[in-house]
């Protein structure tokens, strides 16, 4: 009854049974099971020995910033996904965080057909994006330049008929490509592979016919 307050991070796994023997509430005071479900991604302070939720971001909400809109995904840390945009969007860049009122968030992925046919993008700029996923820029014929240097997944056709795409820099984390990743991507010339690289799906390179260069390093 003595704890002051505790934070239960989104990036918690597992919280057995009868964990704890304090009572959770939210902030209206209705009782909260003490799960990894119910409680994952706020903070907790201390009430007359009732550990109440304090406000915090919602996971699954959605916000817009400038032209793109973002799902929450994790909280504690804070996190977002790409979901959608509105307007052209020329160039992206998540080398920052992005906010939303008192809360700030990395951007750590791009979701599903997030910039599908964007017919204006030329440049990205990924930050600390891991996981990009499927059709995400498919079809962005004028996307030239991508950078992400801590990219862990390409989906599947994430890439697929970025014909311009020429320049690419994914780091040293990749670890998977996904079927048809960089399906007609006709500009593209090389290819720099890190160690970590474990998986490329059937036809990721498929019609990339300008490619002479596939380096592992």
């Amino acid at each position: 009854g003595k704890l002051s307050s505790m934070v239960v991070p989104s990036t918690m796994s597992t919280i057995g049974t009868k964990a704890f023997t304090m009572t959770f509430t939210d902030e209206n005071g209705a009782a909260l099971e003490a799960s990894l479900a119910s409680l994952k991604g706020y903070e907790y302070s201390n009430v007359d020995a009732v550990l109440v939720r304090q406000a915090g971001p919602e996971i699954g909400s959605e916000f817009t910033s400038g032209k793109l809109v973002f799902r929450v995904s994790s909280a504690l840390p804070n996190e977002v996904e790409v979901v959608g945009y509105s307007g052209k969007i020329t160039s992206l860049d998540f080398s920052e965080a992005v906010t939303d009122g008192e809360y700030s968030y990395s951007v750590t992925a791009i979701g599903e057909n997030a910039f599908y046919k964007c017919r204006t993008l030329t440049s990205a700029n990924l930050g600390a994006v891991k996981v990009i996923g499927t059709k995400a820029f498919y079809g962005c014929n004028k996307l030239t330049s991508v950078e992400a240097d801590r990219l862990v997944k390409v989906g599947i056709k994430a890439f697929a008929h970025c014909y311009a795409l020429s320049t690419l820099d994914l780091g040293d984390s990749l670890k998977t490509i996904c079927a048809y990743g960089f399906y007609r991507c006709e500009s593209l010339t090389s290819f720099d592979a890190p160690s970590t690289l474990k998986t490329i799906g059937s036809y990721a390179f498929y019609k990339c016919t300008a490619l002479g260069e596939f380096h592992s390093y």
